[in-house]
């Protein structure tokens, strides 16, 4: 990019205070859009936060302040081609990594009717199906079995006439969380993902979704490795060779206005090298209502349970938020969380959080 539109694109972030996403550069067909968020949310001192920014010990009552800033970038190629690009960091006041993070950083082509390809860090195509339930601020979706960014990506996007699809090519590539304890750090040496989708026109109070996915992808484990203890601590490992997941998702609503209805079921396996496999199942169900003056409330039951051979561990939560938007800039909010039968060492007792925050 020339300097100048880089000047011009700067200048334009700082005076801009539009709500959602703003066009901040549109000439002889290259345009460049920018939105973000600044937010301060208080913990309670049992909680952990869901950002991978934070540096707070896990029992202090405590604050994170966060910000988000990204770009959407367009350039019409000709043919009803164009070339796109997008990037968006995360940055915290107490910001283990002492910089931006990058959440989404991918380059790609808009076909129009035919679709987007992309290359790069993005969301996993089963995340079309994880967002049914996905609807909580920090406290939710405790049973949705992960597979969300990831780098190196290559994704296909379809959507027309109600029909959504989500796929995506893994390459080899290092240190990728996908997902629960053991799906932390893995060396991924090559995968893919599906998700795909029906929404209807409204029926009752609204449209209504039915959504399907699968994830699958093998680490850079080595076939000699014998032993449960050669294994662990190495690269691509412990112990797990590949893993497999199946969702399935149910909506009727919308959370823009009135009712909200939503259901999730998920299973994730993890094959290992030696030892016995690593099974989790997880379902929720969420229901929201979002009222004409700013006002909405969401409420959820998470199940979630680990297998490994004749060993089942539960973890039930149940998640509850109340938010007020001001306007389309500034809104506030509180949010709970508490057990609801978890096997004694998984209780995690009562969480609360509170907080506000400023998009544009």
């Amino acid at each position: 990019m020339k300097k100048s539109l880089l000047a011009l694109a700067v200048a334009s972030l700082a005076a801009s205070s539009v709500a959602s996403a703003a066009t901040i550069y549109n000439k002889d067909g290259v345009s460049m859009d920018t939105y973000g968020r600044i937010q301060s949310v208080a913990y309670s001192h049992n909680m952990e936060n869901s950002s991978n920014l934070a540096d707070r010990n896990y029992n202090d009552n405590g604050a994170l302040t966060s910000g988000r800033l990204g770009f959407d970038f367009r350039s019409d190629l000709g043919y009803g081609i164009a070339g796109i690009a997008k990037v968006e960091w995360d940055v915290a006041d107490n910001n283990k990594n002492a910089g931006f993070v990058a959440r989404h950083i991918w380059v790609g082509l808009d076909f129009g009717a035919g679709g987007k390809v992309m290359v790069g860090r993005m969301n996993n195509g089963i995340n079309l199906v994880n967002d049914t339930t996905d609807i909580f601020e920090d406290q939710g979706a405790n049973a949705v079995l992960g597979d969300e960014r990831r780098s190196g990506l290559i994704g296909y996007e379809f959507s027309s006439n109600g029909f959504d699809l989500r796929a995506t090519y893994q390459l080899a590539t290092n240190g990728q969380d996908v997902g629960m304890d053991e799906g932390k750090g893995l060396d991924l040496d090559s995968g893919f993902t599906i998700g795909a989708g029906y929404t209807t026109p409204t029926v009752g109070f609204g449209p209504i979704a039915f959504r399907a996915g699968y994830s699958q992808a093998t680490t850079q484990y080595k076939d000699t490795y014998t032993t449960e203890e050669s294994v662990i601590g190495q690269s691509g490992d412990k112990g797990i060779k590949d893993y497999d997941q199946y969702a399935l998702g149910l909506a009727w609503g919308s959370l823009d206005n009135g009712l909200y209805l939503g259901t999730l079921y998920n299973q994730k396996t993890f094959n290992k090298t030696v030892g016995d496999d690593i099974e989790y199942t997880g379902y929720e169900a969420v229901v929201a209502y979002g009222f004409t003056n700013g006002l909405s409330v969401k409420a959820g039951y998470n199940h979630a349970e680990r297998e490994v051979g004749d060993k089942k561990d539960k973890f039930i939560r149940v998640p509850l938020l109340a938010n007020y938007a001001f306007n389309a800039n500034f809104n506030v909010w509180a949010e709970t969380s508490f057990d609801g039968g978890s096997d004694d060492k998984n209780d995690e007792g009562t969480k609360f959080s509170a907080g506000m925050r400023y998009s544009f």
